[in-house]
């Protein structure tokens, strides 16, 4: 994996930027958790950027809502 984190600020709060690489053929995920029980832990909602087709139902990439095997069942 290979990555590059960028703190910053948007005016609705900071932000960590990070760029991976990552398989294709696993669901995207929406949030992780982040922290540790002494610290506490929080939930963080991920939002990527530059993707190619997505699906939104199943969370895959290379395939839309339209013709995803998964929405249909």
């Amino acid at each position: 994996m290979e990555y590059d984190l960028f703190e910053g600020w948007n005016g609705l709060g900071r932000f960590i930027k990070d760029k991976v690489r990552r398989r294709i053929d696993q669901p995207i995920k929406e949030g992780t958790n982040i922290g540790s029980k002494s610290d506490g832990i929080t939930w963080v909602d991920l939002k990527y950027e530059k993707l190619p087709t997505f699906c939104y139902f199943c969370g895959i990439l290379g395939h839309d809502e339209g013709i995803c095997e998964t929405a249909k069942e």
